[in-house]
């Protein structure tokens, strides 16, 4: 695999591909990562075109709409559905090797709370949700190797102001009051440079299957607003209005066992967002 083989990263350019990029295995690839112009994913003629020209062998796919507030609920995923079987058709008629397709762990009954591949009943509640678990039923059945990876609640530099931990330090260090609503709910939290660098090393897997890409440390958000709040020393300008107690946290044994999970800590990341977001660094 280390030979030069083409690799195809589609979403590249998004906040999981960029850091994806900067992944020094990648090096030994030849790394396509195509314009919208180049491969348009929702046309199945271009698809068709820019295989049969490329031929890449191995596919990390993370192209999907992720627009904050409309994600789990637009139509634009049925159409990425679509998109994403054109994709996987044309990849392995051309001789492709692997698939890594991104997934989300809202593909689980969420009244579970702690997720396990394999265990935990798949039965989403959302349209975000219904639309990967039907696309990874379609990754199955090209029998070919692949890994799906779902993953929980991705964070880092450069997400979306509106999500949590950003949304937490730009207001604080702006002095701007900052509201928790449901402090007492229970998430999981992975760190975007670990999510890149284990969907690199899943490339190396050689198996079928699910994986939660996720840190399997419960969190609460009172946990990690005190956290910010203290280190900007602003704690005084956070307010917590109690709500629906929730839990939303994967098993990640798989990664453990893959030796995929020499994770970064949530309070050394907060750490280095601090210092970019608050321009000491």
């Amino acid at each position: 695999m280390n030979d030069g083989s083409k690799l195809l990263i589609t979403g590249s350019s998004g906040f999981i591909g960029k850091y994806l990029l900067k992944n020094p295995k990648l090096k030994w690839y030849n790394v396509l990562t195509p314009s919208s112009k180049e491969l348009n994913l929702m046309n199945p003629a271009s698809i068709s075109k820019y295989m049969d020209e490329n031929k890449p062998e191995y596919l990390i796919h993370l192209a999907w709409i992720t627009t904050p507030g409309i994600y789990k609920t637009s139509l634009e995923n049925i159409k990425w559905t679509n998109a994403s079987r054109n994709l996987f058709k044309e990849f392995y008629k051309h001789e492709g090797l692997k698939t890594i397709g991104v997934g989300t762990g809202l593909e689980y009954d969420q009244q579970s709370g702690y997720f396990m591949e394999g265990t935990t009943p798949t039965i989403p509640n959302t349209l975000y949700g219904t639309c990967k678990l039907h696309t990874n039923e379609i990754l199955k059945t090209h029998h070919q190797p692949y890994s799906w990876a779902r993953i929980f609640n991705v964070y880092g530099y450069g997400e979306p102001e509106s999500k949590i931990i950003t949304h937490i330090i730009t207001s604080l260090f702006k002095n701007k009051p900052v509201i928790i609503n449901n402090p007492d709910a229970i998430a999981d939290f992975i760190y975007v440079e670990d999510v890149a660098n284990i969907l690199v090393e899943l490339l190396y897997e050689d198996h079928r299957a699910e994986i939660n890409i996720s840190s399997g440390e419960p969190t609460s958000m009172r946990e990690i607003a005190k956290y910010i709040g203290i280190a900007l020393n602003k704690e005084n300008l956070i307010t917590y209005k109690n709500g629906s107690p929730s839990m939303y946290v994967g098993n990640n044994a798989k990664l453990q066992n893959m030796e995929l999970c020499k994770l970064c800590s949530l309070e050394n990341s907060i750490d280095e967002m601090i210092k970019i977001i608050c321009g000491s660094k």
